[in-house]
């Protein structure tokens, strides 16, 4: 699992502007993040694959095609 560390740069509306550590800024919606949510916080960001859901979400669209090819 990658973790970064982000910084809130500012708030606008809905949106919090986070900036990466190399300076990159990118919007994200501010309702999925950690509340009270102030600028200059400091967020651990992480994302990994979840395999068994995109194993499931595979098996689910086989049934359905398979269910359309025999109606």
């Amino acid at each position: 699992m990658k973790k970064s560390l982000l910084v809130v740069e500012r708030i606008e509306g809905s949106w919090a502007i986070l900036e990466t550590g190399d300076g990159d800024s990118f919007q994200f919606p501010k309702n999925l993040l950690p509340q009270p949510l102030k600028e200059g916080m400091h967020l651990q960001f992480s994302i990994e694959i979840d395999s068994a859901s995109a194993q499931a979400a595979q098996a689910n669209m086989k049934s359905l095609r398979d269910s359309m090819k025999q109606g």
